[in-house]
């Protein structure tokens, strides 16, 4: 049985969300979308994440202020943003808060196959090497 990681697009534009869930529905993965930071963060509060695409301007919320909900939360999902800004400044606040990606809008698609490829392969060594970590402290105490 192969692991099955869990997607979240959040995008004020639900064609766009509807889209890139088409687009990445052969990833093995389950894919949810939200249309706005407040619908963002309930279904980051009931379900645990590995990779987020968030869009930086929604009506509601700034994607930071999302962003600022992972991290005071502990939550560990890579994180993609989604911008339409022109400017560096999103890309380097971004990497500062620990960001894995982030990508132009609008974006090539298949860089943005390619990006999310790369994030759930990190995100599949991640959780090996913790599963790895937890066998070899188990067998330790044998």
């Amino acid at each position: 049985m192969s692991y099955r990681a869990k997607i979240l697009i959040v995008d004020d534009e639900p064609r766009l969300c509807n889209s890139l869930k088409v687009f990445l529905n052969n990833q093995n993965s389950d894919i949810y979308t939200a249309y706005s930071g407040t619908e963002a963060i309930d279904l980051l509060a009931k379900h645990k994440f590995d990779l987020v695409l968030l869009d930086m301007v929604m009506p509601d919320m700034t994607g930071y202020q999302v962003i600022d909900y992972i991290n005071v939360n502990g939550l560990k999902p890579l994180i993609i943003i989604m911008t339409g800004y022109t400017s560096t400044e999103p890309g380097v606040e971004s990497v500062l808060k620990g960001i894995f990606d982030y990508l132009r809008k609008p974006f090539d698609l298949e860089k943005l196959l390619k990006t999310v490829e790369d994030a759930l392969h990190m995100k599949a060594r991640e959780e090996r090497g913790k599963q790895a970590g937890e066998t070899g402290t188990n067998l330790q105490g044998i």
